[in-house]
This record gives structure tokens, C-alpha cells and sequence, in this order.
């Protein structure tokens, strides 16, 4: 191992060290933000919304082990299967 690889080895095992109680402060932070953020989005949605999501959720789970076209796991790709629908239907 050269000199300049030795040096960085520690200081990057020593930022890791420190890293630990950060990551689970942050890690709380979001969690404490996420829970409070999807309370309120569950306080706005109407019947049909819930209906929606309802519909998503077991077409979900009915596809079992196969992947899902649409709604794609990336929102660039849901765009384009965009383009075969008349209108969207939500």
C-alpha cells in the first residue's frame, strides 16, 4: 500500500466512526418528518383517492412476482407509457 493511501485509510475509518450517531440522528429526523407529512397527506384524501390508491395496491400484489408496466418505478418511464392512454385517468 503506498504512503498516500495509507494516510487516507484511517481518516476515512475514523469519519465512519463519526458518521454513526449522525446518520441515526438524521435517520430519526426523517422518520419524525416523513410520519408527521404522511399523516397529512392521509388527512386531505377524498373517498376517491383512497378508492385509487386501494385499486394500486391490489394490482400490486396481484402481480405477484412479475414487474408492474405501468406505473413504472421511475416517473420518466411512466411518461412515455403516458403516451398510449386518451387521457389520464385519475
Amino acid at each position: 500500500m503506498s504512503d498516500a493511501m495509507q494516510q487516507q485509510a484511517p481518516n476515512k475509518l475514523r469519519s465512519r466512526k463519526a458518521i454513526g450517531p449522525v446518520r441515526s440522528s438524521q435517520c430519526w429526523h426523517n422518520s419524525v418528518f416523513y410520519r408527521s407529512a404522511t399523516q397529512r397527506i392521509l388527512d386531505r384524501l377524498t373517498p376517491a383517492d383512497v378508492r385509487c390508491l386501494i385499486r394500486l395496491l391490489d394490482s400490486i400484489n396481484r402481480a405477484g412476482d412479475f414487474q408492474l408496466v405501468f406505473p413504472a418505478a421511475t416517473s420518466r418511464a411512466t411518461a412515455q407509457y403516458l403516451n398510449y392512454f386518451r387521457n389520464p385517468g385519475y
